[in-house]
């Protein structure tokens, strides 16, 4: 009786690791075997991402599904002296087919627009690329979904061209035109 309790704890033991380390892994297909016993078979995801930019090693990494952006700059060697972290979210999940340039200081500094750290250049125009979402909100036709969408996508791709805005889901063409003389990058 003592032997069959310690047998059992153990099992329960066993069945509780088991599920903690599978955490990452997928059921994607059961059957019945010929003794009626569910099998399953469990494999990782995959994911597979493009990162460009002010890494030491660009290119395409498969990597598993969850993974956090500093996880793949980690992979592509680490950033570049220059790379600019206030334009990165190295917190977020990295998605498969996802495209991600991390930016240089230097894009930012040449590009000849500088201002205030609301987001308002030196010449009174918002800039989309440093803006708080407040402040894209004072936009026409930008309320606080569309800001939060500027944002995060500039957190992976950086505005080179104010009509590069267009690329946000939500501002089309009508709504460029409304906000195009003031905007800058």
């Amino acid at each position: 009786m003592r032997i069959a309790g310690i047998v059992l704890i153990v099992v329960i033991a066993v069945v509780l690791k088991a599920g903690s380390a599978s955490k990452d892994r997928v059921i994607i297909d059961s059957a019945d075997d010929d003794n009626g016993s569910v099998v399953s078979e469990a494999v990782n995801k995959e994911i597979c991402v493009d990162i460009s930019g002010e890494v030491i090693n660009p290119g395409i990494y498969i990597l598993e599904e969850g993974t956090r952006l500093y996880e793949l700059i980690e992979k592509a060697g680490g950033l570049q002296d220059d790379a600019d972290l206030d334009m990165i979210n190295q917190a977020e999940t990295v998605s498969d087919g996802q495209k991600i340039i991390i930016p240089a200081k230097t894009e930012n500094e040449s590009a000849g627009v500088s201002g205030d750290d609301n987001g308002n250049a030196d010449n009174g125009l918002i800039n989309i690329n440093s803006a708080p979402k407040d402040k894209l909100m004072e936009l026409p036709g930008v309320g606080e979904a569309i800001a939060q969408r500027i944002v995060d996508y500039r957190t992976q791709n950086r505005f080179v061209r104010k009509e590069d805005i267009k690329n946000v889901s939500g501002i089309g063409d009508k709504t460029y035109e409304k906000m195009e003389s003031l905007i800058t990058t």
